[in-house]
């Protein structure tokens, strides 16, 4: 998995749009950005800034198309796969 961006700001909101890369298929993807504020280090004296990045993708658009069912008939895997990443990026 490959991902590569850039931050955006739209109608008030920060977006991470970008291409992303899963078993060499690459589709344009867009994802929520929440700000989570700064710290700075105690033991090192760095500066630090966190993030939030969310969002969904259909996996079945980049080749996952495994897929198992319960007895009952339903799926075990639904074709929406959710994105929920922190980041987190030193000032240097």
């Amino acid at each position: 998995m490959k991902f590569t961006g850039a931050l955006v700001k739209e109608d008030g909101k920060s977006i991470l749009r970008g291409n992303l890369t899963i078993r060499g298929i690459t589709k344009p993807v867009s994802f929520d950005v929440t700000y989570g504020g700064r710290i700075k280090d105690k033991n090192f004296g760095i500066e630090k800034a966190g993030f939030k990045v969310t969002g969904k993708i259909n996996r079945l658009e980049f080749g996952l198309k495994w897929n198992e069912t319960f007895e009952g008939g339903g799926s075990i895997v639904g074709e929406e796969a959710g994105i929920d990443v922190n980041v987190e990026i030193d000032k240097r």
